[in-house]
């Protein structure tokens, strides 16, 4: 909680899809930057918040969250706040 009411952060999770292309090394079409962020993201047990990601990912912020938004058009990633990523099986 701050001066200005809560704080969400952004929370970033693989998708099945994303873990089997880490898995099988196929990532055709796919940039260097959002290679490393994806197979961070997969080492960091494939959740982690945008703070997390950002102290302890090989990129800088900005290619950080360029590759991000990459990896979630993909498909290989999902974004969201706290309560709405589902870890786990339904």
């Amino acid at each position: 909680m701050t001066l200005y009411g809560p704080v969400e952060s952004t929370y970033y999770q693989v998708t099945p899809m994303g873990i089997d292309r880490v898995q099988s090394g196929r990532l055709p079409n796919i940039d260097v930057a959002s290679k490393r962020v994806l197979a961070d993201l997969f080492r960091m047990g494939g959740y982690a918040e945008w703070d997390e990601l950002k102290m302890m990912a090989t990129a800088n912020p900005q290619v950080l969250s360029v590759a991000l938004k990459r990896l979630v058009d993909l498909g290989y990633v999902t974004s969201g706040v706290p309560g709405a990523i589902q870890v786990g099986g339904g």
